[in-house]
């Protein structure tokens, strides 16, 4: 008897109506008269007029949700993408008590009160690897810099990855003749891993150099920091609040093309498109070649009870947002079934998820 497997068959996709104040708001001065289109549409979409104002709609919807979730667990975008999102939440927040600024939390329909950002808990959802935490172009520095200080999050309630440290912690461990077992002593990421070349397939083959060995034990350090950390976002209940940048192959964080939709939290490789991308900003494409990355995957993200992806996109787990002018990229993840093609349709399912 020859086994036939199928899927299992998807609800069909059915419009569920916005509660969102800011959601609302934006859709009532929109040029379209409904947030999604069903079936052809698969996820919400509210659409601005230019980037700016994305980041003014984003600021505000992500406020919103901080003065309804003031111990919530969120994770929000590095790099280009939310350079309006920032400007417009530390505008907001500083001129809080203005008329100007009153006023607007009037329209968007806000409560009154300032939000507090002292019990949020952030969590950071990618970042190069191995990149050093001071580099002004690591997202460690970025979260710290836009998020922690501009923001105001309390840095004892930040998920952080410092990946400078993780794998050297380990004690020595000596051989039976007194020599270090793996015959090195390693004290930076730059010792075990020079130029920054990062070799994954040591995870599954015999190390054939001393460099190598250490290399191996790092990474296997290195993948237990995932579990660990992933197991931390789980015990918090997931993220609350996601809002992403959905990058030129419409990955968010680090989850590719490709990328199964129920993924950990993981070291794992570029695929060429966004290696592209961040070439700019990394020194060249070979430097960038060189270098892996470390991100949550869809698994624990989608625990989440707020997603929001971002190109014109607040992503939301239940609030996902994503924020910028739409691509081809994101025509399809709008619109197509189900598919590992399109890392943004792992959670178009999801009543909760903006574009």
């Amino acid at each position: 008897m020859s086994l036939q497997f199928s899927p299992a068959p998807r609800a069909p996709v059915v419009a569920a109506p916005l509660t969102s104040a800011v959601e609302k708001h934006l859709l009532e001065i929109s040029a379209f008269d409904a947030a999604q289109y069903a079936p052809t549409e698969k996820t919400k979409v509210l659409v601005v007029d230019n980037f700016p104002e994305l980041g003014k709609a984003s600021a505000f919807r992500f406020l919103e949700w901080v003065q309804e979730n003031p111990e919530g667990v969120c994770s929000l975008p590095t790099g280009k993408t939310p350079e309006y999102f920032i400007k417009w939440v530390q505008r907001i927040l500083k001129e809080w008590e203005t008329p100007e600024i009153q006023k607007q939390v009037e329209t968007y329909g806000l409560k009154p009160s300032k939000p507090d950002f002292s019990k949020l808990v952030f969590v950071q959802i990618d970042e190069f690897f191995p990149i050093d935490p001071t580099q002004h172009n690591s997202f460690f520095y970025y979260v710290n810099k836009y998020y922690i200080e501009g923001f105001g999050f309390n840095p004892d309630n930040c998920l952080l990855i410092d990946c400078s440290k993780i794998g050297l912690e380990q004690q020595v461990v000596y051989g039976p003749t007194g020599e270090v077992e793996d015959y090195m002593h390693v004290e930076t990421m730059d010792d075990v891993f020079p130029g920054g070349s990062v070799d994954l397939t040591l995870r599954v083959r015999e190390a054939a150099t001393r460099q190598e060995r250490v290399q191996q034990r790092v990474l296997r350090q290195f993948d237990q920091w995932c579990a660990d950390y992933e197991e931390k976002i789980r015990s918090l209940g997931g993220i609350g609040f996601f809002m992403g940048g959905i990058g030129p192959d419409g990955h968010i964080a680090f989850n590719c093309r490709g990328c199964p939709h129920h993924s950990t939290t993981r070291l794992d490789e570029l695929n060429y498109e966004s290696q592209a991308a961040a070439a700019g900003d990394l020194g060249g494409i070979e430097a960038v070649r060189k270098l892996k990355v470390i991100t949550i995957g869809w698994a624990p993200s989608l625990s989440t009870r707020n997603v929001f992806p971002s190109p014109v996109l607040p992503v939301r787990p239940k609030h996902r947002w994503c924020v910028r002018p739409l691509r081809r990229t994101d025509m399809y993840s709008i619109q197509a079934q189900h598919c590992t093609v399109f890392p943004t349709l792992s959670s178009s399912s999801r009543p909760a998820q903006r574009s």
